[in-house]
C-alpha cells in the first residue's frame, strides 16, 4: 500500500478562499447591521434625553414645585390660625351668654378647633413630598443624566430651556415679590384690549 494520493490543492484552496470570503462578507454585513442599530439607538437616546430636559427638571421644575408646596403649607397655616382666632373670639364674645345659644356657640367653636387639625397633618404630608422631590433631584444630579443631556445639547448647539424666561408660564400667584406679572402691566393689557 502506498501513501494516499494528494488532492489538487489549487481547487481545494480556491474553495476555502471562496468560503472564507463569503463568511467574512456575512460577518461584515451583520456587523454593519448591528452598528447601524446601535447608531439609531444612540440617536433615539439623544432625542429622549433632550425631550426629558433633566437640566430644567433639576434646576427649575423640582425646586419650583418644592417652593409651591412650601407656600401651600404657609398659606394653610396662616388660614388655620385666622380661623382659630375667630373661633376664640366667638367663645370670648359668648362668655357672658347663658343657655342654649352659649352651648351652641361653644360646641361649634370646639368643632372648628377639631377641624383645624387638618393643617398639621397636611403640613406633615406635604413635607414628605418636598423631601421626596429633593431625593429625586439629588439622584438625577448624581446619575450624570443632567451632565450628559447638557453635553448633548451643547454638542448639537441647542438652546437651553432657561432661554424661555421671557415667556413665563401663567401658573398662579408669584412666589416672591417681583416675580410674575405686575398689576400695571395687566391693566395696560386689558386697556389695550378694550
Amino acid at each position: 500500500m502506498g501513501l494516499p494520493k494528494k488532492k489538487e490543492s489549487g481547487a481545494f484552496d480556491g474553495d476555502i478562499a471562496r468560503r472564507l470570503e463569503e463568511a467574512m462578507r456575512a460577518c461584515d454585513d451583520a456587523a454593519r447591521t448591528v452598528l447601524a442599530q446601535i447608531a439609531q439607538d444612540i440617536a433615539a437616546l439623544h432625542t429622549d434625553l433632550k425631550a426629558l430636559q433633566p437640566e430644567e427638571i433639576t434646576a427649575r421644575k423640582i425646586p419650583a414645585a418644592g417652593e409651591e408646596l412650601e407656600e401651600v403649607v404657609k398659606a394653610t397655616e396662616s388660614a388655620t390660625n385666622d380661623i382659630m382666632q375667630a373661633a376664640e373670639g366667638l367663645l370670648e364674645a359668648c362668655s357672658d351668654a347663658d343657655g342654649a345659644f352659649a352651648e351652641l356657640v361653644e360646641g361649634k367653636a370646639t368643632e372648628i378647633f377639631e377641624a383645624c387639625t387638618f393643617q398639621d397633618i397636611t403640613g406633615q404630608r406635604i413635607g414628605k413630598v418636598i423631601k421626596t422631590l429633593k431625593v429625586i433631584e439629588d439622584r438625577l444630579n448624581a446619575s450624570g443624566i443632567v451632565k450628559l443631556a447638557a453635553a448633548i445639547a451643547a454638542e448639537q448647539g441647542t438652546a437651553s430651556a432657561s432661554d424661555d424666561d421671557d415667556n413665563p408660564p401663567l401658573e398662579g400667584p408669584a412666589l416672591k415679590e417681583g416675580d410674575g406679572l405686575k398689576q400695571n402691566d395687566i391693566d395696560d393689557l386689558l386697556n389695550d384690549l378694550f
